[in-house]
């Protein structure tokens, strides 16, 4: 159906919806564990070291001494400045501290203080992540409090957002796109039984009943819908056959009793009354006729070998419809290419052809031709003109349905003539258009698909009837 949206091109919208939002996601949880992980790493080596400073505290007198390892030391040397102590009394000042610090890292009450806590603040223009731990040293309670400037160029958090993270996006990108794309192509093979399905059930309509959608690779989920899709088309394909089969059976048994009609009525009746009775039969039998027609055209397979030269057989239908053209005081004249040879069947072009010229003789007025021009260049071409009042644009439609007729009131056929003509240039892959003659008139023109090149391409001209 025109303008339904595709189910791939949705599932592809929505899967790169999701694979973006997925990815955001990803890099978001990512970030925020690393940065958990890492403030639990650097809280617990900030615990550690506040122990450790408390274990090296010593009595010097009354006031507390403390006496670091080398390493240690120089983690808290102000030239590093990575890293900073404070050790306070319990009333919150300070009695010793790695950068002659006279006030908290971070001021607390130490009365109503837990035993340990975390604590982030700014400092003399640092940003400082730290923690206080309670001690006691030389008999006094102290707290001890070690922080770390996460300003400095060595913090961990800043290598690994700085390098992990960008390296890790080099990689995780063509990697995603991998992956979509891979999703993408998954999704079309898997949606290609579909495709093919909608394809074949594309063709189906009232001459192809035949068809039925494939069930081969189709999900099963939809399986079942295909199932009695295929199941509803086998039964109306079994009711147009039996409808086709009673069509033909019934224009086959009406011809006998039309053709003894017409004897009875010609040897019995009086010639003041045979004649319209015979006009009537006449127009009954040739709906018989067509009706034929049409169930024949409605089961024609036309094999792939067979060929037709549509020139000869343009003009042995003017040969054929010239008494008639004679007999109503008008002529038929063909002109245009020989040898132009067409894929099809002989008979079905041929019954094309010849509605188009009866059709055309029984509008044109007396005195009047109906020209067939024939052409091969660019494609086939088979134009039936005449010099009648035309065809309004919007009956143009209609003229090729079935049974439709202008004037119903008016004689002269069941309105099959030019549905023949449509059915059959449709079995021949052709196109058949109606248009305004120059001058007046109709023309009606076949489009035909070519099989071989033309033989032969000089005009000739033959005329059929009185002129």
């Amino acid at each position: 159906m025109t303008g339904a949206p595709s189910l791939l091109r949705r599932l592809a919208r929505d899967l790169v919806i999701a694979n973006l939002v997925g990815l955001v996601a990803i890099v978001g949880l990512t970030i925020h564990v690393l940065q958990h992980t890492i403030d639990n790493l650097e809280g617990q080596d900030l615990r550690d070291l506040a122990a450790e400073i408390a274990g090296h505290l010593t009595d010097g007198g009354g006031r507390p001494q403390l006496s670091l390892p080398p390493g240690m030391a120089a983690r808290f040397s102000p030239t590093y400045g990575r890293y900073a102590y404070v050790i306070l009394d319990d009333g919150g000042n300070a009695l010793l501290s790695s950068a002659n610090n006279t006030e908290p890292l971070v001021a607390f009450d130490p009365a109503t203080a837990p035993v340990f806590f975390s604590f982030q603040a700014r400092h003399q223009g640092s940003r400082l992540q730290g923690v206080t731990l309670k001690g006691n040293a030389a008999g006094h309670r102290i707290w001890v409090q070690v922080a770390e400037d996460m300003n400095h160029r060595d913090v961990l958090i800043d290598d690994i957002v700085g390098a992990f993270l960008p390296a890790a996006a080099l990689w995780l990108a063509p990697v995603d796109v991998a992956f979509v794309a891979f999703v993408l192509l998954a999704m079309k093979l898997r949606l290609r039984p579909l495709q093919l399905a909608s394809q074949q059930a594309s063709r189906i309509g009232p001459h192809a009943t035949g068809i039925r959608v494939p069930e081969t690779g189709i999900p099963a989920e939809i399986l079942p819908l295909v199932a009695t899709v295929n199941t509803a088309l086998a039964g109306l394909d079994h009711a147009f056959m039996a409808q086709k089969e009673f069509l033909e059976h019934a224009a086959h048994e009406l011809q006998t009793p039309l053709a003894v009609l017409r004897t009875r009525v010609e040897t019995t009746i009086d010639a003041e009354l045979r004649r319209p009775l015979i006009d009537d039969i006449a127009i009954i039998s040739r709906a018989v006729t067509q009706l034929l027609r049409v169930a024949e055209l409605d089961g024609l397979v036309i094999q792939a070998a067979e060929s037709v030269d549509i020139a000869t057989l343009v003009r042995a239908v003017a040969d054929y419809l010239a008494p008639v053209a004679r007999q109503q005081g008008k002529a038929i004249a063909v002109t245009g290419a020989n040898g132009l040879i067409v894929p099809g069947n002989t008979e079905a072009l041929g019954q094309a052809i010849n509605n188009l010229v009866e059709n055309a003789l029984f509008h044109t007025p007396a005195g009047t031709t109906v020209e067939i021009v024939l052409s091969a260049a660019p494609t086939p071409t088979v134009q039936v003109r005449d010099h009648g009042s035309g065809i309004a644009a919007h009956e143009r439609s209609l003229i090729f349905q079935r049974f439709w007729r202008r004037d119903r009131k008016q004689g002269g056929g069941a309105g099959l003539g030019l549905s023949i003509v449509a059915r059959a240039v449709e079995l021949h892959h052709g196109r058949i258009t109606v248009d305004d003659a120059p001058g007046g008139g109709a023309l009606f023109t076949v489009t035909l698909p070519p099989s071989a090149p033309v033989r032969s391409h000089h005009d000739t001209e033959a005329a059929a009837g009185a002129g």
